[in-house]
């Protein structure tokens, strides 16, 4: 906060390029403040959430230096020829958890820690091994809505790059294969996709538990979708069981060559 190179953004998070200029490295407004307009980031999250405005304009901050530095690097890959052979992973890895900022920046109460909203995090993923995946779709981008997470990350690399790997190591999929367990309710059909969270509890599209007794739903989910997801955390538990049991007696990097 206030120091390093995230400062030198400060004026143009605030009020944008049209009122600001880069000079010495640095965006500085060209104007009197009161006659500047600030940008509507700024007035969508700081001016609503005034208790933590000053800390997200340093965030956002961050991020705009974070935008500049995947711009070298994409600048790099044009100029080598070589940003069509490349793939680039962006994401985070792991939600505002201090300070309550979660939960004021998407609006949910401090209490509510069962809300999928809560642990959202980006994730943007550029490589040429999509082109499997996106023969059919006119745009060269694809969204994928499937419900995941984190754990997620590296078996959809290995799918992408063509490594080929024993899913029965990891937690996560990849989020380009259909999975064996689905649901569906009022026609629409998922993939029945659960992660666990080190900070309490299993998390399913709109299911949650935290001990395994009492299921939270936020859809009006059937029996049947329930008695399926308690059935699927029962395996990934003894999933995550297994994994530590590896780790533990070092057998984990014997079994995957690594």
């Amino acid at each position: 906060k206030k120091d390093g190179d995230a400062i030198k953004y400060y004026d143009y998070v605030k009020y944008g390029a049209d009122d600001c200029d880069f000079v010495n490295g640095k965006w500085v407004l060209n104007k009197k403040e009161s006659e500047a307009t600030k940008t509507l980031w700024y007035n969508n999250v700081c001016e609503n959430h005034s208790e933590v405005s000053e800390m997200m304009v340093y965030y956002q901050c961050g991020v705009k230096g974070l935008d500049d530095a995947i711009g070298v690097i994409i600048d790099k890959l044009k100029e080598y020829g070589i940003e069509d052979k490349t793939t680039m992973l962006l994401y985070s890895d792991h939600y505002s958890y201090y300070d309550s900022l979660s939960h004021i920046y998407k609006g949910l109460d401090t209490n509510n820690n069962n809300n999928k909203e809560l642990n959202t995090i980006p994730m943007v993923i550029s490589s040429p091994g999509l082109k499997k995946y996106n023969e059919t779709v006119e745009s060269k981008f694809v969204e994928n809505n499937r419900f995941c997470s984190a754990y997620d990350v590296v078996p959809t690399l290995f799918d992408l790059l063509g490594v080929r790997f024993n899913e029965n190591l990891y937690l996560g999929h990849s989020l380009f294969k259909p999975l064996e367990t689905v649901f569906t309710e009022n026609g629409e059909t998922k993939d029945m996709v659960i992660y666990y969270s080190n900070t309490g509890g299993l998390f399913g599209d709109e299911i949650y538990t935290f001990d395994m007794k009492t299921f939270i739903t936020s859809k009006n989910y059937s029996s049947e979708t329930i008695d399926l997801f308690a059935s699927e955390c029962n395996k990934l538990l003894i999933k995550i069981n297994f994994i530590v049991f590896m780790n533990r007696y070092n057998l984990y990097h014997k079994i995957t060559n690594v």
